[in-house]
């Protein structure tokens, strides 16, 4: 599938008919073979980017998939680099996983390139959406107007050092604090500052603890 501007989004038959006759050639020789096999969908993979190109592949949360299946689809991803030499950029966005370390670290194709994002890279950002959802959120607002600057600055600084580089835990952090701000003082504000999570196991963790038991 490909996405143009706007978020216009159409599959790669559709706009390259050299595609479709690949794909279909592929079709009757490979016909009562599932494409779950990884030989015949890497075969499926490597002649549509050779028949579209130039072509970028995008694949997020590598590290989501199981072991096995997330080094097949690196070797086959590789395999796809040193076939199609040119025109095909490929790119992955993973954590920090031994196993595809190792198996990047062994590979001759000297295009492989790294780019590491720690949580100082994206703090500001995470603070700008910490400070989006606040002016969404009326209770908090109301809360941090009859508070100093500095106070103010404490809440948006311990949201954002508590994101530890996630945008989903702020996220939920605003959201507990939204509920908190309706009905609490400064001081109960500070505590809550002071025992959030350090992790996002942790909040969920802390959300089932504070679930009604019958829930």
């Amino acid at each position: 599938r490909i996405f143009g501007s706007k978020g216009s989004h159409q599959q790669m038959v559709e706009a390259n008919e050299r595609v479709a006759e690949v794909l279909d050639s592929i079709h009757q020789k490979k016909r009562g073979v599932p494409l779950m096999a990884v030989h015949a969908a890497k075969e499926v993979l490597l002649e549509a980017l050779r028949a579209f190109q130039p072509c970028f592949l995008v694949v997020d949360a590598l590290d989501e998939c199981e072991s096995q299946d997330r080094l097949d689809l690196v070797n086959v991803f590789l395999d796809a680099a040193a076939a199609v030499s040119s025109g095909v950029k490929i790119f992955c966005s993973s954590r920090n996983i031994p196993d595809l370390e190792l198996v990047l670290g062994r590979t001759r194709i000297s295009t492989v390139s790294e780019i590491q994002i720690v949580p100082e890279d994206i703090e500001h950002d995470i603070e700008a959406m910490i400070e989006g959802n606040i002016q969404n959120s009326p209770f908090i607002l109301e809360f941090l107007d009859g508070v100093s600057s500095d106070f103010r600055d404490h809440v948006v600084g311990s949201l954002t050092r508590g994101a530890q580089g996630m945008f989903l835990l702020p996220k939920l952090m605003v959201s507990s604090l939204e509920k908190k701000a309706a009905t609490s003082s400064t001081d109960e504000i500070l505590e809550f500052l002071q025992d959030l999570p350090l992790g996002l196991y942790d909040y969920y963790l802390s959300i089932l603890k504070r679930t009604d038991k019958r829930w």
